[in-house]
């Protein structure tokens, strides 16, 4: 990082429309990958970092919960964002540069426009902190219908599904982890009804291969008697155990956060997935820069 400070503080602008380039950094959300990374002597060098805190909770912990609380509502001195910007801050005032007083300006909160999704393991234990898989024995929350990526649902996925017209989904919010979550079975929505008219996802062949599931089953076993034990249990399996507990971030809860972003006096925020947005609108951008400039 030095070498690479040196070299920008070096460099002989030619013009005075030029600017000289910007040196950061990107943080995990929270101490335990944190403490890999030597925040107090990077700080000397970098313009800001942008703390990841968009991940610090996931589907590998076998519950329920947002990816980014801002504090953990199953634990309040586990992993949220809270405790990632607090430990962070105490690791910049280690700063001898800047006579061990935290540098809240050098530090940019990552926020994220995806969700997180789990496969509840149970329909009746639905809140946050309900055992979920983890993905260890291969069971994952189904991909988006766009984005294919287990585990996770861009924005433009979510929003839908909670404004689809078959059946009703019922949105909480976390007081503590200030997020959003709601809970639905998946076998009683279509692809199609997930999708806005406006949304092509151009880069992703759209393939309905779990709704079709259960009709390659019946016509598979039900040529086979032999074969009815294993077809009932699999269609237990996929029909009452395909509950999804999505957790995610809107304008609102983005707005909260904002707000005590700002009480900390922080340098400013981090996005990612701006795709993950819906299309022609952007809703989540625009707020987030309104709640910015406000």
């Amino acid at each position: 990082m030095f070498d690479f400070r040196h070299s920008i503080d070096s460099e002989v602008l030619t013009s005075s429309n030029s600017n000289r380039l910007l040196l950061t950094a990107a943080l995990p959300g929270g101490p335990y990958w944190g403490q890999n990374y030597l925040v107090n002597e990077t700080i000397n060098y970098v313009d800001w970092m942008n703390i990841m805190a968009y991940n610090v909770l996931g589907t590998w912990g076998g519950i329920t919960d947002c990816s980014s609380p801002l504090q953990n509502p199953q634990n309040m001195n586990g992993d949220s964002i809270m405790k990632a910007v607090s430990y962070f801050l105490s690791q910049s005032a280690q700063s001898s540069m800047y006579n061990n007083q935290p540098q809240p300006s050098k530090f940019n909160l990552g926020m994220s426009l995806w969700g997180i999704s789990y496969k509840l393991i149970s329909s009746q234990l639905n809140g946050v902190g309900a055992p979920a898989h983890n993905g260890s024995n291969g069971i994952l929350a189904t991909p988006g219908w766009c984005t294919k990526q287990p585990g996770y649902l861009a924005y433009f996925e979510i929003k839908p599904i909670i404004q689809n017209t078959t059946v009703s989904i019922q949105v909480n919010q976390d007081p503590i982890g200030l997020c959003n979550y709601f809970v639905y079975n998946g076998d009683q929505l279509s692809i199609d009804t997930l999708k806005f008219h406006f949304i092509r996802c151009s880069y992703r062949k759209e393939n309905d291969y779990l709704l079709s599931s259960h009709v390659f089953l019946t016509i598979f076993y039900a040529f086979s008697f032999s074969f009815l034990f294993i077809y009932f249990f699999i269609f237990i399996l996929f029909y009452f155990f395909h509950f999804r507990w999505v957790g995610y971030d809107d304008s609102n809860s983005f707005s909260k956060k904002i707000e005590w972003m700002k009480t900390m006096n922080l340098g400013g925020i981090s996005i990612w997935g701006i795709d993950a947005d819906i299309p022609n609108t952007w809703e989540l951008n625009h707020s987030i820069n309104q709640n910015l400039i406000s």
